[in-house]
């Protein structure tokens, strides 16, 4: 029995080549000293993705990491400019009284993982196009983190 041998990507980009120009499977074993049932699988796996990514590319989208967080709606961008101004010319004594939090996530093994999306060049701000990461239910091994911060007297209820 023969020992298998990976096929190298030069010669997985050669018989996806010679497949494009309407060579036969047996033609394009031949040339590549590879079986015909080595070179069908290689289109199987490998041509699918590549015709995908050509399109894409050829329509002027690029592969990009999609986004964690949405970005602030058009409601909510008014909502929290209309709180800065209210807020702006607040006295300290009314500072002191406030207390900030906020929540983390740490993961102690790996990631949650990249999704990546396929957007056309200076779309990314645009609502249209604003393709994003759905949040992640804390499940697994990590730490959550809270804390909070006041600046003066501020009572927990």
């Amino acid at each position: 029995m023969e020992n298998r041998k990976e096929t190298t990507i030069e010669e997985r980009k050669l018989v996806i080549k010679l497949s494009n120009e309407g060579k036969s499977l047996r033609n394009i074993a031949k040339v590549v000293g590879r079986s015909v049932n080595c070179i069908q699988k290689i289109l199987q796996r490998f041509k699918k993705t590549e015709t995908v990514r050509r399109v894409l590319k050829k329509a002027g989208y690029n592969g990009r990491v999609a986004r964690k967080k949405p970005l602030i709606g058009k409601k909510n961008r008014v909502k929290r400019l209309k709180f800065a101004k209210e807020h702006l010319l607040k006295p300290q004594q009314f500072w002191n009284e406030v207390l900030f939090s906020h929540e983390s996530k740490f993961n102690i093994f790996g990631t949650d993982g990249r999704r990546m999306v396929w957007c056309k060049p200076n779309t990314s701000h645009h609502p249209k196009h604003n393709s994003y990461c759905e949040a992640r239910r804390w499940v697994g091994d990590f730490w959550g983190v809270y804390g909070c911060v006041g600046g003066g007297k501020a009572s927990i209820h």
